[in-house]
């Protein structure tokens, strides 16, 4: 990548997958959108840039570049996004830093950064809302989040109605959900011993 090519990306101002900055002083903002970026459509985050589209560039010392690693390591789960430094003709000594990334696929788990999920609407960059952030969880493990999973911690043995429970199994059996029925009175029996342990039976 060249600073023609940066001059071309840039073009159509900020947008969706675009986000300007004019120096790494808004790292942080930075990296929140390169969050969103991951969890919306991907996009490219410049460093070096005026919201005029001036292509100014800024001085770029290690400190900078483990700075910005260290800031991308905050985004989870761990992402590899490699930084490209570009050298600014007219203005000597100094560089636009450009980071790029994909979307994530569908079923991925959402991305945070610094333990808060970010998307985009349009060119702004915004926390993710509870719901969609959950939805975004339970779609990337549906097995774990399955409500036949869950541990119903309120629930105590005398809540348990047993002829309801040998009926569901045996819906389950005559419906193919289960290969064989279990004996499911002695396991409530060895509930009704355990107490509220019954939950720890198969």
């Amino acid at each position: 990548m060249d600073i023609n090519d940066i001059k071309r990306i840039i073009a159509n101002d900020e947008n969706r997958v675009l986000e300007l900055k004019k120096t790494t002083g808004e790292l942080v903002k930075g990296v929140q959108t390169l969050c969103a970026f991951l969890n919306t459509d991907g996009g490219w985050l410049f460093f070096g840039i005026t919201p005029k589209l001036e292509v100014i560039g800024q001085d770029v010392t290690d400190s900078t570049q483990r700075e910005i690693a260290h800031e991308i390591t905050k985004i989870e789960p761990a992402v590899n996004l490699p930084i490209e430094i570009v050298d600014v003709p007219e203005h000597q000594g100094r560089c636009v830093i450009g980071i790029h990334c994909d979307a994530a696929k569908f079923g991925d788990a959402p991305y945070t950064y610094d333990g808060r999920a970010y998307y985009k609407v349009e060119s702004t960059t915004k926390l993710m809302p509870r719901s969609m952030f959950e939805e975004r969880l339970r779609r990337s493990n549906p097995n774990r989040f399955a409500w036949e999973s869950q541990t119903p911690d309120y629930l105590h043995y005398e809540d348990l109605d047993e002829s309801r429970i040998k009926g569901a199994v045996s819906y389950g059996v005559d419906k193919g959900r289960y290969a064989r029925l279990r004996n499911v009175g002695k396991c409530l029996v060895v509930a009704r011993q355990n107490g509220n342990d019954w939950r720890r039976q198969d």
